[in-house]
C-alpha cells in the first residue's frame, strides 16, 4: 500500500513539475518571438510572476528587461509591475533591501484613490509587506497589510482583502510555530 501512494505521490509531483517547466517554456518562447515592445513586456512580466520556479540569475535578468521596456513606455502601470518583477528579483537573490526601496519608489507613483492604479497599489503594498517578511520584521509587515486590509474593506475589493488576511494568517502561524520550537528548544534543556 505504501508503494502505491508513493508512486502516485510521484507521479502527480512529476506532472506539476512538466505543467510549471511547460509554462515557463511557453512564455520564454513568446518573449522571443515578439513582434512589439508592448507584447515583449506583457511576456516579460507574465514570465516574471513565474518567480519562484525561476533562477535567481535569469529572473534577474527578465526582470532587468521588463523594467527597461517599461520605462520607455511610460507607462505608470506597466513600470509598477516592472518594479514588483525587480522586487521579486531582489528578493531571491537576498537584497531586501533593494527590493523595498524599488517597491517604496513605485508605490509613491501609484496612488490608492486612482481607479486604474489602485490594483496596482495593492499588490505593490503586499510586496513591500513581503520584504519586511523577508527580513523577519513580522510586526511592520503585519502592522502594512492590516492596512491594506482596511483600505481593501474601504474600497469594497474582497480579492484584495482575502489574499492579505491569508498572509496576516501565515505571518502569525510563522511567529506562533518559531515561538513554540523555542519553548520546545528551551524546555528540552
Amino acid at each position: 500500500m505504501r508503494k502505491i501512494v508513493c508512486l502516485i505521490f510521484c507521479w502527480v509531483s512529476a506532472l506539476q513539475l512538466s505543467d510549471q517547466t511547460k509554462t515557463i517554456e511557453r512564455l520564454r518562447t513568446h518573449v522571443q518571438l515578439a513582434a512589439t515592445d508592448a507584447i515583449k513586456l506583457k511576456a516579460l512580466l507574465e514570465l516574471c510572476d513565474q518567480h519562484s520556479s525561476l533562477h535567481k540569475d535569469s529572473l534577474y535578468k527578465y526582470a532587468a528587461a521588463a523594467r527597461s521596456l517599461a520605462q520607455q513606455q511610460s507607462n505608470a502601470v506597466l513600470s509598477g509591475k516592472a518594479a514588483i518583477a525587480m522586487s521579486y528579483a531582489c528578493l531571491q537573490a537576498g537584497n531586501t533591501d533593494s527590493a523595498a526601496i524599488i517597491i517604496e519608489s513605485a508605490l509613491q507613483k501609484n496612488s490608492i484613490t486612482d481607479v486604474n492604479t489602485r490594483p496596482l497599489y495593492f499588490e505593490l503594498a503586499a510586496q513591500k509587506a513581503d520584504c519586511y517578511g523577508d527580513a523577519s520584521n513580522y510586526k511592520e509587515a503585519l502592522q502594512l497589510l492590516y492596512n491594506i486590509v482596511g483600505q481593501a474593506e474601504q474600497f469594497k475589493d474582497s480579492m484584495v482583502l482575502a489574499k492579505n488576511m491569508n498572509t496576516i494568517g501565515v505571518i502569525n502561524y510563522n511567529i506562533d510555530d518559531v515561538r513554540s520550537k523555542k519553548a520546545s528548544t528551551i524546555s528540552g534543556f
